[in-house]
This record gives structure tokens, C-alpha cells and sequence, in this order.
């Protein structure tokens, strides 16, 4: 059996411990060429979704928009309605206070004492 002090085993072990070292190194490098890869593709596809996103978001705005001018539009009409209910209700106690005021005349002719 060989001892440890013999140029061959520590130039066996020189090989394994830099075959070692180049295989970590190999391995290291392709992991991170991979990953770099990886994100690229990522941050691709999220590119993508967002502009997906933001296309539809403006979309859904328009969309509020024109929400939001028929709103206006149908405030408008119910301010104009309401507008129009109070001079209507108002004509009508004219005439209602009008007819009353009618009345106690006819039942005063009617029914003097």
C-alpha cells in the first residue's frame, strides 16, 4: 500500500480537486446564464400582461367616461324634472288655496245667518 507522500497520489488528487473546482465552476456559470435567461423571459412575459393590463384599464376608463356623461346627462334631466314638479306643485296649491278660498265664499251666500 502506498503512503501519502507519494508524488502520485498528490498529483491525483491535484486532478480531482481541479477537475473538481472546473465542474463547481461549469456548473455555476450555467446556473447562471440559465436564471439570467429565465428572467429575461419573465420580464418579458410581465411586460406583456402589464401592457394587457394598462390596454384594458384605459378601455374600462372610456368606458367610465362615457358612464360618467350619461350621469350627468341623467342628473341633468332629473334637476329639470325636479324643477319642473315644483312649479307644478306649486300652480296646484295656488289653485287648490284659490279653490278653498271659493268655497267659503259660495257657503258664506249659502249659509248666512
Amino acid at each position: 500500500m502506498s503512503a501519502l507522500n507519494d508524488p502520485q497520489i498528490w498529483t491525483i488528487i491535484g486532478v480531482f480537486a481541479a477537475a473538481l473546482f472546473g465542474m463547481l465552476t461549469f456548473m455555476s456559470q450555467s446556473f447562471m446564464r440559465s436564471l439570467s435567461a429565465h428572467t429575461a423571459q419573465i420580464t418579458t412575459k410581465v411586460e406583456v400582461v402589464e401592457a394587457k393590463l394598462q390596454s384594458r384599464m384605459d378601455a374600462f376608463d372610456a368606458r367610465l367616461d362615457v358612464f360618467d356623461a350619461r350621469l350627468e346627462t341623467f342628473d341633468a334631466r332629473i334637476d329639470a324634472l325636479s324643477t319642473e314638479m315644483g312649479v307644478r306643485f306649486e300652480r296646484l296649491e295656488t289653485r287648490v288655496d284659490n279653490l278653498d278660498r271659493d268655497v267659503q265664499a259660495i257657503a258664506k251666500k249659502v249659509f248666512e245667518e
